[in-house]
């Protein structure tokens, strides 16, 4: 495992959009696979449940959206948090989504990413 720090900060617009894309094809993938969904109506679909989730894309209340940087300045991967199910504050937050492209797997990076992700949703609870 790597000793290098990864920097985790809120999404650009344009990390957003990307992130959007790459969300929307692989939930309707996922669905497909699952036999949930045709492969004919499956972008529509995911793309109609992600409007759902982030109504107001990066400013939609209760939720973090955030991407993170490897030491050299690169862009590894992103996080998608959900900080609240209900108003209830006990429901507690969720992770939606995790990824850390491939490249960059296996340097101790998912361990700080979700070391980071406990700290900000508890601040942000």
């Amino acid at each position: 495992m790597a000793n290098e720090t990864l920097t985790v900060r809120p999404m650009t617009d344009e990390e957003f959009e990307k992130f959007r894309t790459h969300t929307i094809v692989e939930y309707a993938a996922v669905n497909v696979t699952a036999g949930h969904w045709s492969q004919e109506d499956s972008i529509e679909k995911s793309t109609q449940a992600i409007a759902t989730l982030l109504p107001e894309g990066m400013l939609t209340p209760n939720t973090l959206l955030l991407t993170a940087i490897g030491p050299d300045g690169k862009e590894v991967g992103y996080l998608w948090i959900g900080l609240r199910r209900t108003a209830n504050p006990a429901d507690g937050a969720w992770i939606y989504d995790i990824e850390l492209y491939e490249e960059f797997r296996g340097k101790g990076y998912g361990r700080q990413l979700l070391t980071e992700a406990e700290r900000l949703t508890a601040a942000n609870c």
